[in-house]
């Protein structure tokens, strides 16, 4: 056991670089999550999640080449965000709103329904709302499906 160790110790040894980059992210991921987070909490219209059927979307009515090219942006932001707060589930960070907001920037079917799911967890519900009332917005209100 002892040499296995010492071979754990050794790599990490030789990995001084990936650690601190690795502590940096996390870092940065902290603070940026604590800053980001609550603007785009603060931006969920508060009936969102009373609809049967997710709410048409307030988005450009223009070109269709502006739309998709909105759709894209959306997607990517909507893919980081959720691998981000996949990864602070391990470290330090609002792990499960970061993925809701995820969720709620790109579009795939049943996606409506997982939001749902997701924001009638207690703790979820609970930590959105207390972010709305610290940025001046009423809380969201869910149906009691």
């Amino acid at each position: 056991m002892s040499e296995l160790w010492q071979s754990v110790t050794d790599w990490l040894g030789q990995q001084e670089n990936l650690l601190l980059w690795g502590s940096l992210f996390s870092v940065v991921m902290f603070f940026g999550s604590l800053a980001v987070i609550p603007w785009l909490v603060s931006r969920i219209p508060d009936d969102y999640f009373l609809h049967e059927k997710q709410p048409p979307s307030k988005t450009f009515s223009s070109h269709p080449a502006i739309l998709l090219v909105v759709q894209l942006v959306r997607t990517a932001f909507g893919l980081l965000f959720l691998t981000l707060g996949f990864a602070m589930l391990f470290l330090p960070g609002q792990g499960l709103l970061t993925m809701l907001i995820g969720l709620m920037l790109i579009w795939f079917p049943g996606k409506y329904r997982l939001e749902k799911r997701i924001i009638r967890r207690p703790g979820v519900l609970k930590g959105i709302n207390w972010l709305r009332e610290k940025r001046g917005n009423l809380p969201l209100r869910i149906s009691d499906e």
